[in-house]
Formats: structure tokens, sequence, C-alpha cells
């Protein structure tokens, strides 16, 4: 199993991020302050975030989207 990980900021000018695997994890980890639309999916496995809905579901801002078969996604503020 794969593990895809991503730390650091999201650029507010792009339109579209996507991060897809067959099998295995997705873990972001974002700036405590970043704003974007998430677009999640998994055939088999979890969805969970620890970010606020403000954050998450800003429709103004770049489109995160998590594709997996089977793997679970995590999405998470940054630690200072």
């Amino acid at each position: 199993m794969v593990k895809l990980l991503f730390k650091g900021d999201i650029d507010p000018l792009w339109n579209y991020y996507q991060f897809q695997t067959d099998s295995g994890d997705v873990e972001l980890t974002l700036q405590e302050h970043s704003f974007f639309h998430l677009v999640a999916s998994s055939d088999s496995g979890n969805i969970e975030k620890w970010v606020e809905d403000a954050q998450s579901n800003n429709t103004s801002g770049p489109q995160l989207k998590i594709n997996t078969d089977s793997g679970k996604h995590y999405v998470q503020p940054q630690d200072d």
C-alpha cells in the first residue's frame, strides 16, 4: 500500500489540485488558514478532515480533489 503525503501551502491562484491513488492513503497537511473547495471520494475507505467547514467548502478557493479506490483520506491543519 502506498501513502501519498502533501504538506504545505496551496496557491489560491491555482484552480485545481488532484491527489489520487488506486490503493493507499492520501494525507494532506495544509496551512491553518487555507481556503479551498474539497471534493473527496473513496470506493472503500474513510474520509477524515480536521479543518473547519468554512475552509473546505469555500467555492471561491481552489478545488482539491482527492480520490482513492481503496484508502483513507486525511485533511488536517499544519502545526506551527
